[in-house]
């Protein structure tokens, strides 16, 4: 009964906890949709692989108290499907509530 027990808290803990998506994966399923970044200086579009170096780079710099929110903005790109006009920007609320905690 014990060991039955135990097995469940971790099947439990498992299916809880999964890796959040890699930089690759978020950006590259973002690109996949037809999305991409744009430079918001010049207005010029972030090709897709200057746009995963610089989440990279991002996850280097993103402070430990901050991690949940990058988390969550990668998981809303790795999950993104086109479904309307307004698809591309659908991550938006995710990214502003992570660089708001930078």
């Amino acid at each position: 009964m014990r060991a039955r027990l135990l097995l469940g808290l971790c099947v439990v803990v498992l299916v809880g906890c999964s890796d959040p998506p890699t930089c690759d994966e978020a950006i590259g399923n973002f690109y996949d949709e037809g999305c991409e970044f744009t430079d918001l200086n010049t207005g010029d579009p972030i090709s897709e692989f200057d746009s995963s170096a610089n989440c990279r780079g991002a996850l280097l710099d993103t402070p430990s108290d901050c991690e949940d929110e990058l988390d969550d903005w990668l998981s809303c790109l790795a999950d993104l499907e086109r479904g309307s006009n307004s698809a591309c920007q659908s991550c938006n609320g995710e990214q502003e509530t992570w660089v708001r905690c930078l």
